[in-house]
This record gives C-alpha cells, sequence and structure tokens, in this order.
C-alpha cells in the first residue's frame, strides 16, 4: 500500500517536472531563437534538457563502449528503439552533439518546431521525392563537416523490446553518401521507463551499449550492409541478455 502510494506520486512528481521543464526550455528557445541559430548552441540546449528530465525522474543511464567513439571523426549512430526515454538517455550520454532526422513537417508544430530547427535538425520532404534526395544530399554534407546524426533504423519503437524491427534503408545511404562509418548501439531497459502505452517517465536505469564503427564502403552491397548493421545488434542484445 506505502509503496503503491510512493510510486503514484512519483509519477505525478515526474508528470509535473516533464511539463515544468520542457516548457521552460520551449520559452527559452523561442525568445533566443535567432541567437541559438547564429551561435549554433541548440544542441548543447537539447542535451542539457535531456539531462534536467533525466536526474528529475529519477533515471539513470548505464553505458559501455564509449571508447568505440572517434575523437574527430563524424558518424551515423544507429541503435535500436524501444521508447522514448531512448532518446534523452542517448541525447545526454553520447559523447558528440548528435542531430536527428525528422520529417518536415513536424517544424511546423508550434515551439516544437523551434526547437527543432535550433537544435540542428536535418529535415526530410518525404513527400517529394526529388526534394527529399536534396535533403539527404545537404544532410551528407553536413555530417561530412562534422556533425554526428543519430538514426533509428527500424523507424518507429518497437512492440516487442526483445524483436528487432525491419529496418528502413534511408540512414544507410545517408551513412554511404557521406562516407562515413556506422556505429552501432543497442537499449536495453529503456521500456521499463517508459512503454509504448505510456507518457510519464518512471525512475529506474537505462542501458546503453556501442560496438566498433561498421565500414560503409560501396563494395559492400547496400543489403548486405543493412544486415550486417542488423546482426550486429542483435548479437550485442544477445550477449546483454545472457549476462542479466
Amino acid at each position: 500500500m506505502l509503496l503503491d502510494f510512493l510510486l503514484g506520486f512519483r509519477l505525478v512528481f515526474n508528470a509535473c517536472w516533464i511539463v515544468v521543464v520542457t516548457f521552460f526550455y520551449a520559452t527559452f528557445v523561442t525568445v533566443t531563437f535567432p541567437a541559438q541559430l547564429l551561435l549554433r548552441s541548440g544542441p548543447w540546449f537539447a542535451r542539457s534538457w535531456a539531462t534536467m528530465l533525466c536526474k528529475g525522474c529519477g533515471i539513470l543511464v548505464e553505458v559501455h563502449g564509449l571508447e568505440h567513439f572517434p575523437t574527430s571523426q563524424p558518424l551515423v549512430v544507429m541503435t535500436n528503439h524501444r521508447s522514448y526515454a531512448d532518446v534523452i538517455s542517448l541525447l545526454m550520454i553520447v559523447p558528440h552533439y548528435v542531430h536527428f532526422i525528422a520529417k518536415k513537417e513536424l517544424i511546423y508544430i508550434p515551439i516544437f518546431g523551434l526547437g527543432m530547427v535550433s537544435a540542428g535538425t536535418i529535415l526530410i520532404d518525404r513527400g517529394n521525392s526529388r526534394k527529399a534526395k536534396a535533403s539527404l544530399a545537404k544532410a551528407a554534407s553536413n555530417i561530412r563537416e562534422g556533425r554526428t546524426v543519430l538514426i533509428f533504423p527500424e523507424g518507429t519503437r518497437s512492440k516487442d523490446a526483445r524483436t528487432l524491427g525491419r529496418y528502413k534503408k534511408g540512414g544507410f545511404h545517408l551513412a554511404r553518401s557521406a562516407g562515413v562509418p556506422i556505429l552501432p548501439g543497442v537499449v536495453t531497459k529503456s521500456e521499463s521507463i517508459m512503454s509504448i502505452r505510456q507518457y510519464i517517465f518512471r525512475p529506474g536505469t537505462v542501458r546503453i551499449d556501442f560496438g566498433e564503427p561498421i565500414p560503409t564502403d560501396n563494395e559492400i552491397p547496400m543489403d548486405e550492409l543493412v544486415e550486417t548493421v542488423r546482426n550486429r545488434h542483435q548479437s550485442m542484445l544477445d550477449t546483454i541478455e545472457k549476462e542479466a
């Protein structure tokens, strides 16, 4: 009874914390939007927002394999996707400031759209194939200039935490076009923080593991590259499950 009361109180606190922190950062981004574009400080604020949410909601992140991140080379980070908790956990711990890829329509959401633009989100017009290709070409150029991009190749959250969904090829074409390696990562335990049917973070621990970078040479057929990354993800997940 007492434990149920304390958990309920914690969830109410977390819900309030999410609203207050997000409102504060959203307001700040809106007011300082021109300055953030000029100073390119959006990714720093995105990490700060994610860190505040994790700390306040009692989310701990256990990280393994950060040594696989190159010190200066840009890359494409690909991980599985189990929960919205994946996003804030990765934003907080990835050594490089990361940028997401999102559909262009999202920038029209009030305040949220400004935050995406200031954070350097790479926007893709999926409704127009010619514009989509142009957007990907620009994204590849941005990566070569030093941006690290985070992609969930499944495209959406997995309904079954133990099963990887079908991988979409867009991120793989992007990595190959940019001429950068793919760094595989797997997120586990995040579904216990926020499942696919929940909208409030629960306190707990998220585990994130990174593996060695995978080259994206043109000599490797695209289907083989996709399968290589997917197999690496599955192998990492199997290893973690055996350790548990």
